[in-house]
């Protein structure tokens, strides 16, 4: 049982008071667009939405040092009858493994129709879910930090790594991740044979939309993220997925004109098909202005083929609006949640200098990961995530680029008899058992984004029991929401 020390009785109040203001400007920015179409008379309008089972705590134990060296010494011992186990140790942190260890269940298994099927699970009441995260062979030490906490953490084990060179699959396999050749998906083909730049890395975030248009057709609910980001110890798939169908949404993203697309999750509703195939066909012409696939959701939110929703009230909203107009199942409505800074900094943004870059709570119910928007450059976000509490690995710090040669021997050492030479980065908390008791100490481990009980309202139009007019009447509250 972990024992976390509260905080001061009036500290803990001025950060509700000032977390829900700021949250609540915040807020305002993004729902007056929306808002200031009105809302009239209801025509009869269901909301759908069914609460998942209770969330438990999410997360996987942290791979043993012990385990480890076992299985260096003795690699053979994967192919025992105690493989099995040994190989369950290592789920957050597979590159620890020998170089392609065979006996990993996706082993040789590239194609992405193929390993998105062998990779899915339940997710919430939906039969399928998979999270997918692009792989670049010069960011190895960046994903499996996003990885490990990813898995060690957020408790998401069906996860996808997508390549498109010949290089990328080769060097992530050697990792011993679930690797996909995408390079069928690129909008055009890259120019480049190093690291990607400028026109080749707009290309490679449009590979992002494409991977996603694809799950959704193939009926999974499709969670992309960057691998700049990191979770804390709350059930990410249950956390997301409660907040975008609380407010019937289709999606939920990190609001930011509208959103961000650092972190996508999308329901396989007709609307999020809808949504997902315009936003894809819509590449070509974006990339010929030299437009990235977040400015194209803005540009797809300004011509309405989306309804960005924050508030329980301005969701409900936007759905009747859609449903009077006969076009719910063609638009989407996506839900948006404050920036994860914004009640640390006062900035929606995090912060470029590390003087700066606050130390995040793991376990505030509004971090449920945190991803270093506004800050370029490798060594400045894992610096970022350091001085926020979110680094897990035991590599250099300001030193370290993240690339390939980067790592520093003790903690992330080269793959050794691998053309790639990735590093395979050790968890800090072998080297420092402290590490992680910032978020292994939480008082509690429930669902990251929702806070409180539903309000009644929502809770009355859920049920389907109201008139038109009665739930027209609370709907048209909106505008004081």
């Amino acid at each position: 049982m972990f024992v976390r020390a509260a905080p001061p009785a009036s500290a803990s109040r001025w950060h509700r008071r000032s977390s829900l203001l700021l949250v609540g400007i915040s807020l305002s920015s993004f729902l007056l667009g929306l808002l200031a179409a009105g809302c009239g008379p209801s025509r009869g309008v269901t909301y759908f939405w069914q609460a998942a089972s209770p969330p438990q705590r999410s997360g996987v134990p942290a791979p043993t040092l012990a385990a480890f060296r076992r299985v260096q010494a003795n690699p053979a011992i994967l192919g025992s009858p105690h493989g099995a186990s040994l190989l369950a140790e290592f789920v957050a942190a597979p590159w620890l493994l020998p170089p392609r260890t065979a006996t990993v269940p996706y082993a040789g298994t590239h194609s992405l129709d193929a390993l998105l099927g062998l990779r899915a699970r339940p997710v919430g009441r939906h039969r399928s879910g998979v999270a997918m995260l692009l792989f670049d062979r010069h960011q190895p030490v960046m994903a499996q930090n996003s990885v490990y906490s990813l898995v060690r953490f957020g408790g998401v084990r069906n996860y996808v790594m997508l390549t498109w060179t010949a290089a990328d699959l080769a060097a992530c396999a050697d990792l011993n991740l679930p690797c996909a050749d995408v390079a069928a998906l690129l909008a055009e083909p890259l120019s480049g044979v190093g690291k990607p730049r400028g026109r080749d890395l707009l290309v490679l975030m449009w590979l992002k939309v494409a991977a996603v248009l694809r799950a959704l057709q193939l009926g999974h609910v499709a969670m992309m993220a960057d691998t700049d980001v990191a979770y804390s110890l709350k059930p990410l798939w249950g956390s997301l997925l409660a907040f975008a169908e609380a407010g019937g949404a289709d999606g939920t993203m990190q609001q930011e004109q509208p959103f961000n697309t650092g972190h996508v999750l999308l329901l396989p509703t007709p609307a999020g098909l809808a949504f997902a195939s315009k936003w894809n066909s819509s590449a070509a012409a974006m990339l010929q202005r030299g437009f990235s696939e977040q400015y194209a959701v803005r540009n797809l939110a300004a011509r309405r083929r989306l309804l960005p929703c924050a508030s329980l009230c301005s969701c409900f909203n936007a759905s009747r609006v859609l449903q009077q107009e006969g076009q719910r199942h063609e638009v989407p409505v996506l839900r948006g949640y404050p920036p994860v800074y914004l009640p640390y900094t006062l900035n929606a943004c995090s912060v470029g200098s590390m003087g700066w870059v606050p130390r995040m709570d793991p376990c505030d119910w509004a971090v449920l990961y945190v991803h270093p928007t506004c800050t370029k450059g490798t060594r400045h976000k894992q610096d970022s995530l350091r001085q926020a509490g979110f680094w897990l690995l035991d590599n250099n710090s300001s030193s370290s680029s993240g690339t390939a040669g980067a790592g520093n021997v003790q903690g992330c050492p080269p793959q050794l008899g691998t053309d790639s030479q990735m590093p395979a980065c050790q968890p800090l908390v072998w080297r420092l058992p402290e590490a992680e008791a910032e978020h292994t100490s939480c008082p509690s481990y429930g669902l990251g984004l929702m806070h409180g009980g539903d309000p009644p309202a929502a809770s009355a139009l859920r049920g389907g029991a109201l008139i038109a007019a009665e739930a027209a009447k609370l709907i048209d509250v909106g505008h004081r929401c």
